[in-house]
């Protein structure tokens, strides 16, 4: 089925009057690197929402093959590692996102955080 067919059927469909006004680029193909992102940051959510950081810093792991300039993945990874004590990777990461992303509305906490980090790095050693 063609993208003129698909469309044409989805203009039919009885009480979807919204669909007579869809535009075709509402039916483009995504590449499958994009399905594969978004599919693994559902399955981060439902890791992080089930407070299982080392899933989800393996998920995020996968994420960052496929996008490895990701800011908000680098964060999330960051913030992970952080959390499981593994200070040189977590400054690492937030290092990164704020090469990539210094002027969001994160980045002042992730600074605050990269102080504490070799604050407790110090400490440690």
């Amino acid at each position: 089925m063609d993208q003129a067919e698909l469309l044409e059927r989805l203009r039919a469909l009885p009480g979807r009057p919204e669909m007579r006004e869809l535009p075709p680029e509402a039916l483009r193909t995504t590449p499958t690197p994009d399905i594969l992102a978004r599919m693994l940051r559902n399955l981060l959510q439902v890791y992080l929402d089930r407070d299982d950081p080392p899933h989800a810093l393996a998920t995020v792991d996968l994420l960052l093959v496929l996008v490895p300039d990701s800011p908000d993945d680098l964060r999330t990874r960051g913030s992970l590692y952080e959390r499981l004590g593994c200070v040189p990777a977590a400054a690492a990461d937030f290092r990164r996102y704020l090469d990539l992303a210094p002027d969001t509305p994160t980045a002042d906490d992730i600074r605050e955080r990269l102080v504490r980090l070799a604050k407790a790095s110090v400490t440690i050693h």
